[in-house]
């Protein structure tokens, strides 16, 4: 599988294949669709896993030249420009809808001169502002693929790490209340072992043996036998990646975190669907 970057060099020898590399790499790339836009025209350009590529050009009606506009009043000449403008941009933003509807985009750039993208920008309804992850100074006439793609990088590199830093922020502040959720592997583990995440935060560096009960699906760090149903535990060697696969499976979501946060420390966190009963190793 090609990826846009190299992952953490990492040798791990199981029956599976080691898939958290990969949807580490993969959780930084969202879908991205790039507009650069002016007063009458747009190029519209899809950004993802640190590919462009260009959709679709738009252009719309001007003003004709000075001779056309010599016998109008300066208030006309001007109302009538904002006019066709205003008509450009309900077009784009019309396009911008079905593109995002059928094609599964997730955030919204914009790009053009500085003078020309907040004017654009005001006319985004809820729903695409929702998704703007940022603004870029390009010019039409000269804006290249790599151009879009180096701008486009730094925009949505950016929100994921603001979005890391704020889930991990989230959890830590849950747990300090006790909102349903937890942070540490030992009990993170057994939040997994009983579909209870609903989002999992894990740090990209963190590696940790483990044991699994293929009975049940319990996960632990240690142990010879199920406290659950008495069988005996498998050994992998990294049992956050087990975690991983569980979640993904039982329908929860699951972000690699690769910045430097206070989950470091405790490898592990989550925000829950339900309060955790108590793990089974304290009731023995």
């Amino acid at each position: 599988m090609w990826l846009p970057r190299a992952t953490h060099e990492r040798v791990v020898v199981d029956a599976d294949p080691y898939v958290r590399p990969m949807l580490a790499v993969l959780d930084e790339y969202d879908r991205t669709c790039a507009v650069v836009v002016d007063e009458v025209t747009a190029q519209v350009w899809e950004y993802h896993l640190d590919e462009v590529r260009e959709l679709e050009a738009i252009r719309d009606r001007t003003l004709r030249g000075p001779e056309h506009a010599a016998g109008l009043d300066e208030v006309r000449v001007r109302d009538r420009a904002d006019e066709l403008s205003k008509r450009h941009y309900r077009r784009l933003i019309g396009e911008l809808k079905r593109l995002f509807k059928e094609g599964g985009f997730d955030l919204l750039a914009i790009g053009g001169h500085p003078y020309q993208v907040p004017a654009f920008i005001e006319y985004l309804p809820r729903d695409l502002h929702d998704r703007l992850v940022g603004r870029f100074t390009a010019d039409r006439d000269t804006v290249t693929a790599a151009d879009i793609r180096d701008k486009v990088r730094v925009l949505v590199t950016d929100r994921a790490y603001q979005e890391q830093e704020r889930l991990v922020g989230e959890i830590l502040e849950a747990v300090a209340t006790k909102h349903h959720a937890t942070v540490g592997l030992d009990d993170t583990l057994w939040a997994g072992s009983l579909a209870a995440i609903r989002t999992l935060a894990v740090d990209a560096e963190a590696v940790a043996p483990g044991v699994v009960c293929d009975r049940d699906g319990l996960l632990a760090r240690t142990g010879e036998r199920c406290p659950l149903c008495q069988d005996a535990l498998r050994e992998v060697p990294d049992v956050i990646e087990e975690l991983v696969k569980t979640v993904i499976e039982d329908g929860g979501e699951v972000r690699h975190v690769d910045m430097e946060t206070d989950l470091r420390t405790h490898l592990t966190g989550a925000l829950l669907r339900f309060e955790l009963p108590a793990h089974p190793v304290d009731t023995e």
